[in-house]
């Protein structure tokens, strides 16, 4: 179905948003080396 498709999508993009968001977080605020 092109509806389910679009959803696949979608999903896809939001998880793909949702990691660059938790990279550039890494980025701008490292964590303290043990």
């Amino acid at each position: 179905m092109p509806l389910e498709k679009l959803w696949n999508h979608f999903l896809f993009y939001e998880i793909l948003t949702w990691l660059a968001h938790l990279e550039m977080q890494a980025a701008f605020c490292p964590q303290i080396p043990e």
